[in-house]
């Protein structure tokens, strides 16, 4: 894991030199983001939690950044909701008393992506995996079916989300 935390690392750090020709370029703002988002969630399984809340900083700025210039844009709307997803679920973790809040604004920014781009599988998948964190099956469950209602069959979470699912209803 280790090697993959200093690839993505200096991955990150192409990204900057590159965004200081083009400091507000939507498309490498998210891509940049969503590098950030992997990062964070590599360190957070090392259990490297403060680092992990420093990529995430990074990530929801990127993300404050692309809808300064885009409000409706999905995929940083989706992007900043699995970063404040993560960022509530270390704070869970941690027994960090604002994880609440965290929560609220993953759930918020899940809903503005899915009105931003409805028929978007991405957007339910990603918000049935949070709500199944949450501990809220029902709620988990219905976004995952909705994600593999709306999904082309060569989709590429297909199967991660057929088993999210039967693990949810097993109740595992």
């Amino acid at each position: 894991h280790l090697e993959a935390v200093q690839a993505y690392r200096r991955a990150g750090d192409d990204f900057a030199r590159a965004l200081q020709s083009a400091p507000d370029y939507p498309p490498a703002l998210l891509d940049r983001s969503l590098l950030l988002l992997h990062q964070a969630e590599r360190l957070a399984r090392l259990g490297r939690f403060p680092d992990a809340a420093l990529e995430l900083e990074s990530a929801t700025s990127d993300c404050d950044a692309l809808l300064a210039e885009l409000p409706e844009d999905a995929a940083a709307l989706l992007t900043r909701a699995r970063a404040h997803a993560q960022r509530s679920e270390m704070m869970r973790q941690l027994k960090d008393s604002k994880v609440d809040a965290e929560a609220e604004a993953a759930a918020a920014d899940f809903a503005a992506a899915s009105r931003a781009e409805p028929g978007s599988p991405d957007v339910h998948y990603h918000r049935g995996l949070f709500e199944a964190v949450r501990g809220r099956r029902n709620e988990a469950a219905a976004a995952l079916q909705e994600a593999l209602r709306r999904a082309p069959s060569e989709w590429r979470w297909r199967q991660q989300c057929t088993q999210r699912l039967d693990a949810i209803t097993r109740g595992a």
